[in-house]
């Protein structure tokens, strides 16, 4: 897709890449040369993607019976744009070294494995995401993420991740008929313009639109006061 800008235009906006295969290898690369360039671009992107998302464990397969064929994967890109290489139990780019749990995988399975053998769970649904079971969270593993209104605030009190909270107001308690997105955004604004200068509430209320009632404007005005005060 060419842009996402407007969805009702996605399929004028959208095309086709494809390339046919030949028997002459030499034919097949004239074909995608052209569409070699922009699926690099995205295989690096989906790249970064799936490799700075783990915050406690990264798994890399690692097919060295590839090394030296001209093959066309997400590991040979990886390979390719960073040199990465193991030594022993370590993993290398460039001058830097990281150590690592290397585990040798086989094409085929053990002798003694027999699928037939291995426990089916009989409380799964049978649609959906099957292979998902709710369990309690390890209290070691890094949270995914973590939300103010999902956290107890008394004082200063400490999580388990590490985390210091601060209390620096009481809550904000506006009334606004206004979406939960905008006005959110609408309070970020606040927290940006008027912590600068409270001076500028009346500028950042023009430009946005909102007519604010007063009790509501004192608030805004008050915790952004305290936050200022506490940084």
């Amino acid at each position: 897709y060419r842009s996402f800008d407007d969805l009702s235009q996605l399929f004028e906006r959208a095309q086709i890449e494809y390339s046919p295969e030949f028997f002459a290898s030499e034919t097949n690369d004239k074909f995608l040369v052209d569409l070699q360039v922009n699926t690099e671009i995205e295989t690096r992107r989906l790249l970064y993607v799936a490799m700075t998302r783990p915050r406690d464990k990264l798994i890399l397969e690692w097919p060295s019976y590839l090394e030296g064929k001209d093959s066309h994967t997400y590991w040979s890109n990886l390979v390719e744009q960073t040199g990465l290489m193991l030594d022993g139990e370590t993993l290398v780019t460039g001058e830097k070294t990281f150590p690592c749990k290397i585990t040798k995988g086989n094409s085929e399975f053990p002798r003694d494995f027999n699928p037939e053998d291995m426990p089916t769970p009989k409380n799964l649904p049978a649609t959906g995401r099957r292979a998902i079971q709710a369990e309690v969270v390890p209290g070691s593993l890094t949270p995914d993420s973590v939300t103010p209104s999902g956290l107890v605030v008394e004082g200063v009190t400490e999580t388990d991740s590490g985390a210091e909270i601060f209390q620096y107001s009481s809550g904000l308690e506006i009334n606004l008929d206004m979406a939960a997105t905008e006005l959110g955004t609408f309070l970020h604004r606040c927290f940006e313009v008027v912590g600068v200068n409270p001076s500028l509430m009346d500028k950042l209320l023009a430009v946005t639109g909102i007519d604010l009632e007063e009790k509501n404007r004192e608030s805004i005005l008050s915790d952004v006061g305290g936050f200022e005060t506490w940084l």
